[in-house]
């Protein structure tokens, strides 16, 4: 007897081990809710980028930042995919090298969305990229509160 109950203990102990954390699935109501907010957000997303522009953030005034792309990645996360398009300060010509692109990810917690990272292209050397960025996040998290 007592092998047998030191046998599932085993069983049950390696199933746990092995099949990871259980993924908990979001209430219906907050997938629906999240899915209502984030519309939300996508509507004003193009001022708010816009704003966070004219305000002096982004580091090239000349630049032309615009929302490419939201996406549901979950029912409760999301990603914003804004493009840079690179515009020379002397001659006001569009130059596609210095093209950027910055994401920004977002979840659905407690009624709101709220940036939690970002990814971009400029890379390491981008100190005052990521300083706007930065700055964009906020201008989020501060559209999600009202």
């Amino acid at each position: 007897m007592r092998s047998a109950v030191t046998y599932w203990f085993l069983a049950l102990l390696g199933l746990l081990t092995f099949a990871g954390p259980a993924q908990t699935v979001p209430a219906p109501k907050e997938s629906q809710a999240a899915l209502e907010q984030l519309e939300k957000l996508k509507k004003r997303l193009p001022g708010l980028v816009a704003e966070w522009q004219k305000a002096g953030r982004w580091v090239f005034p000349s630049d032309i930042c615009e929302v490419k792309l939201v996406r549901r990645l979950s029912p409760v996360q999301a990603k914003i995919t804004i493009g840079v398009s690179g515009v020379s300060t002397r001659t006001g010509q569009r130059e596609p090298d210095s093209d950027q692109l910055l994401t920004i990810y977002i979840q659905f917690f407690e009624g709101s969305w709220t940036t939690t990272r970002f990814e971009a292209t400029w890379g390491k050397d981008g100190d005052n990229h990521d300083k706007s960025a930065r700055f964009l996040m906020l201008a989020i998290d501060e559209a999600g509160e009202k």
